[in-house]
């Protein structure tokens, strides 16, 4: 990577450690190298970017925000950042980088994930209200759900969107109640609220291609697979859910993984067919209702007999 002397990266790659391998007036030339990512992607900065560092466990992790920014709201998605990947290192797996880079971009993306690093776009770094610090925490958790575990985002959108989004309204629950409170409310409103999608047959589990609206696509792919974890949730307990998720994430580790394997493998933890459930919830088979709802009753009382 040749860029202008004064300027400054972040990247997929542990930036820290990269290798200048070349100078000329001007220029300097960086070798870059990153290992088990599935993607690469950088950021080059100009001074007007600042960053804050925090050390957890054996990843540096850094948030790159502008100069003009507000800094109290700039530390605030830096703290965000790295209790939640500590959080997610414990409940999901280890974290496998030493650099984790949050950096704050342009546009109006909200938010973008990438192996070690991740976007926020700039309206976050003023608000001053809590938008970034949820973005953050779902950006952070899509390093386990997309990074680690690898999905077909086009054809099967809800393997990374709605396992991240589970786990992010389990951190916020851990870390602020009151507006993980919130966010659960919202989740469960929208994802169990479904008739409108029922008529219009469509469900979470369809190609990114079958959406008509973004509407539609967070309703289903966000809510609606988020709150079948929450359900499942409350019929196995958070420790018992994350520990599933875990052991999912270490079978699965640098691979690419399908919603049909998903099925199989929590059949397999729940020890009996979980299809009802996952038509139901995935495909929206409102025939299936009443047999999920019996199915998580049996795994509540079998829960409870543990």
């Amino acid at each position: 990577m040749t860029l202008p002397k004064e300027y400054q990266l972040a990247s997929t790659a542990p930036d820290m450690a990269a290798k200048q391998v070349s100078t000329r007036e001007g220029e300097k030339t960086i070798q870059l190298v990153a290992e088990n990512v599935r993607d690469f992607a950088l950021v080059v900065m100009d001074a007007s970017y600042q960053r804050t560092e925090t050390k957890v466990g054996e990843t540096v992790v850094r948030t790159w925000w502008r100069k003009t920014d507000d800094p109290e709201t700039a530390e605030q998605i830096h703290e965000a950042a790295a209790k939640s990947l500590a959080y997610f290192h414990h409940q999901l797996g280890a974290y496998p980088y030493t650099e984790y880079d949050v950096v704050r971009t342009g546009g109006a993306i909200n938010g973008m994930e990438y192996p070690a690093l991740v976007f926020l776009d700039g309206r976050h770094f003023f608000s001053g209200e809590e938008t970034g610090i949820v973005t953050v925490v779902h950006e952070t958790a899509h390093q386990w759900f997309y990074g680690l575990l690898g999905n077909n985002q086009v054809k099967e959108a809800w393997l990374d969107e709605g396992f991240t989004e589970y786990v992010t309204l389990s951190y916020l629950s851990q870390q602020d109640p009151l507006l993980g409170a919130e966010r659960v409310r919202r989740r469960l409103g929208q994802g169990t609220s479904v008739q409108y999608y029922v008529a219009e047959e469509q469900r979470p589990w369809q190609a990114l291609s079958a959406f008509p609206n973004n509407q539609s696509y967070s309703d289903l792919v966000y809510s609606r697979t988020s709150s079948m974890l929450w359900l499942l949730q409350g019929a196995w307990g958070e420790e018992r859910v994350h520990d599933v998720l875990k052991q999912y994430v270490e079978k699965y580790r640098y691979q690419v993984v399908t919603g049909k394997e998903w099925g199989v493998f929590l059949s397999e933890m729940a020890g009996e067919d979980a299809g009802a459930f996952l038509d139901y919830w995935l495909k929206v088979d409102m025939s299936q209702q009443e047999q999920a709802a019996a199915w998580l009753e049996r795994q509540r009382l079998k829960h409870q007999k543990k």
